[in-house]
């Protein structure tokens, strides 16, 4: 797993993230029991993390952005904070969790596969994976197109910014190339086919 440190200073919340941050409480809700190791992958300044802990989770994060972690266990000292990838997590004597979120990172990656492979790694059999990003379909990128957003939107000036663009057919693909059961992909904030996001979840096989 790789991407940008975005030298957080904050640890506020981003309006834009209720949305999404929402749909996936709500899958938690439904999926995982109170009390469930949970880890936030990619949980940059830890905002989410800290929200899963005020849910009752025990809640764990991690991320290669060592400015996010100095922030987030100033915010929150009571949450574990990991600074490092998922794999140098497990392979410091933490098991396999019940569940593994990962909000709006995956698209930051290099490597989807190698993304995916690692979240898959970081569930115990039968455990939950949520993982939101980006919505892009074709309806939606004509729209991009047809208001000249395209360089905006796509905006290769952006330093670690989005490097992948997923539709519902390619993000269901990467999980499951990593071993994952995808169970439902749903479409959040705006009207469906214009979508801000998907948030996925899947199960890892017993």
């Amino acid at each position: 797993m790789s991407y940008a440190d975005y030298g957080y200073s904050s640890a506020e919340v981003s309006g834009t993230a209720e949305v999404i941050y929402a749909a996936v409480e709500r899958l938690l809700s439904l999926n995982v029991v109170a009390n469930a190791r949970v880890l936030d992958l990619g949980c940059g300044n830890g905002r989410f993390a800290r929200r899963l802990a005020g849910l009752g989770y025990r809640a764990h994060g991690v991320d290669t952005s060592a400015s996010g972690i100095a922030v987030a266990r100033k915010a929150d000292p009571a949450v574990l904070f990991f600074c490092g990838t998922a794999a140098a997590l497990l392979q410091s004597g933490e098991p396999p969790f019940d569940a593994v979120v990962s909000v709006e990172v995956i698209e930051h990656c290099p490597s989807t596969q190698g993304f995916c492979n690692e979240l898959a790694s970081c569930l115990r059999p039968g455990g939950s994976a949520i993982v939101t990003t980006p919505y892009h379909g074709y309806l939606k990128n004509l729209v991009i197109a047809a208001l000249g957003k395209h360089d905006s939107h796509y905006n290769p000036l952006w330093d670690g910014g989005h490097l992948k663009f997923f539709s519902m057919h390619t993000i269901r693909r990467a999980l499951q190339d990593a071993g994952l059961r995808v169970i439902s992909i749903d479409r959040v904030g705006r009207l469906p086919l214009l979508a801000k996001s998907m948030v996925v979840y899947a199960v890892k096989p017993q």
